[in-house]
C-alpha cells in the first residue's frame, strides 16, 4: 500500500471505488451477489465497509456495523480473500431489526452446490 493509498483511506475514501457510482439498499438487496472486493475506510462516524459487487462492476455499495465486522474479517485473511477475487463468495444481503427497533443491513452467505 502506498502513502497516498494510506492518505485516501485516512481522508475516507477507497481506492478500490474511485470514480464508481454509489449503490442504493434497494440496488442490493434480497438478490444473490457475487462479493468481487472489500475495502474498509473511515469515516466520520467511524469505520465503514466498502464492497463491490461481479454484478455492479463500476459501482460499489457502503455498509454499516455488520457488513464492515465481514469485510475486516476477509481482509485479514489472505485465503479468504483469494476465495473473494476468484468469485467464489457469493451473498444476499437483506434488512435486519434490532431489539431497539432500527434497521441494518445483514448478510448470508450463498452456498454453491
Amino acid at each position: 500500500m502506498s502513502y497516498a493509498d494510506i492518505k485516501n483511506k485516512r481522508r475516507g475514501s477507497s481506492i478500490i471505488a474511485d470514480g464508481m457510482e454509489k449503490l442504493s439498499r434497494e440496488d442490493v438487496l434480497n438478490q444473490t451477489l457475487t462479493l468481487s472486493n472489500v475495502d474498509v475506510i473511515n469515516a466520520k462516524d467511524g469505520r465503514c465497509a466498502v464492497l463491490i459487487f461481479a454484478e455492479h462492476p463500476n459501482s460499489f455499495y457502503f455498509g454499516g456495523k455488520v457488513l464492515t465486522e465481514m469485510c475486516e474479517d476477509f481482509l485479514e485473511d489472505e485465503d479468504a480473500m483469494e476465495d473473494l477475487r476468484a468469485g467464489r463468495v457469493k451473498l444476499v444481503l437483506s434488512l435486519a431489526t434490532s431489539n431497539s427497533g432500527r434497521e441494518y443491513v445483514t448478510y448470508d452467505f450463498v452456498e454453491e452446490d
